[in-house]
């Protein structure tokens, strides 16, 4: 926690059920790569920065040379959350079957969560 209780920086592990496992970091005053690496069995996947609006991967197979793709990419990243919006508010949706309500409260409890271990609390609590 910063002077001004802002969380300034965090890192996290989260274990889920079936055993993944994701480390996160996060930081508003340090210079950090915003990349997503995803590691497997078979190899790993890096979506570079920033991750959110990536135009560039790599795959690294466990065994064997890595390979870098380009792909073309428009838009600032949330194009997708706000076309989805659109799409249900047209079709009468009050909820998106591909991120509805139930899993939006379970990551905002697990981010609760992190934030009680952290001290972290809003003024309105």
């Amino acid at each position: 926690m910063g002077g001004t209780g802002v969380d300034e920086h965090a890192v996290m592990q989260l274990i889920c059920e079936g055993c993944e496992l994701a480390a996160l970091t996060s930081a508003i005053g340090l210079k950090m790569p915003i990349e997503v690496l995803l590691a497997g069995t078979e190899g790993c996947l890096t979506l570079h920065e920033p991750f959110y609006k990536a135009n560039r991967f790599t795959i690294t197979p466990v065994e064997g040379e890595p390979r870098s793709y380009s792909v073309p990419y428009e838009g600032n990243g949330y194009q997708f959350q706000a076309l989805e919006v659109m799409r249900c508010l047209n079709a009468g949706l009050l909820e998106s079957p591909t991120m509805p309500l139930d899993e939006t409260l379970q990551i905002m409890q697990t981010m609760d969560a992190i934030r009680e271990q952290w001290g972290l609390k809003y003024p309105n609590e």
